[in-house]
């Protein structure tokens, strides 16, 4: 939500104050180039926008309650009425960041490739049935060149990953995280999270070689 704020309004100053747990959701906070905490002067004659914060004591904040006003975006049915506006969808969308992509469609606002890699990244982490679908179907978004789908089995302690792309040949980059495939759908397995940014980083350098 931060980001597509940001893609939208650049004269506007905006924060966020949450804490990443998840280690598999790392590679998203490197994609942040804005990592100033607010302080609590900065919460004066502010709007809050808190995400999946069902109740207060799920607002990652210190300061929340100093802001002008609140607005709750979440997808559960049971939950606490703290905001000034709440848009609450129990039935409609399994992840809020689906909400939050319908917001953006319908609205008409522009959406940069970090506000869409946030987006999915976050549909991803809470949608068990977008996991298990076909992501190949993600070439068909405009300006994908290659999708990259990365799944963390913790049954049997391997990070799987599948690697599609649109016309970029990818598979001696899978050969390279234990994996193959074809030239446009490959796929593989990597020993840590670390790996992951290798990986991105190894798709990015195909990707300019191609463009060359």
């Amino acid at each position: 939500m931060a980001q597509l704020i940001r893609d939208n309004f650049p004269h506007k100053r905006v924060y966020t104050d949450n804490r990443n747990t998840k280690e598999c959701l790392n590679f998203l906070y490197k994609l942040n180039n804005n990592k100033i905490k607010p302080d609590k002067n900065d919460y004066k004659n502010s709007l809050v926008i808190t995400l999946e914060a069902t109740r207060k004591d799920f607002v990652d904040s210190k300061h929340w309650k100093l802001a002008k006003e609140v607005i709750k975006i979440d997808n559960h049915v049971q939950g606490e009425n703290y905001a000034d506006y709440e848009w609450k969808e129990p039935t409609s969308y399994n992840a809020v960041c689906e909400m939050v992509v319908d917001l953006a469609m319908n609205s008409s606002l522009q959406v940069s490739s970090k506000t869409a890699t946030y987006l999915l990244a976050g549909i991803i982490r809470v949608d068990k049935e977008f996991i298990k679908s076909e992501v190949g179907s993600l070439r068909g978004i405009e300006g994908v060149k290659i999708a990259l789908l990365a799944r963390e089995d913790k049954k049997w302690g391997i990070i799987t990953i599948a690697i599609r792309s649109v016309d970029i040949p990818i598979d001696k980059v899978a050969k390279k995280y234990q994996g193959g495939g074809h030239e446009l759908a490959a796929g593989g397995k990597l020993d840590n999270w670390d790996q992951l940014d290798d990986l991105i980083n190894d798709l990015e350098e195909v990707i300019e070689e191609n463009e060359k």
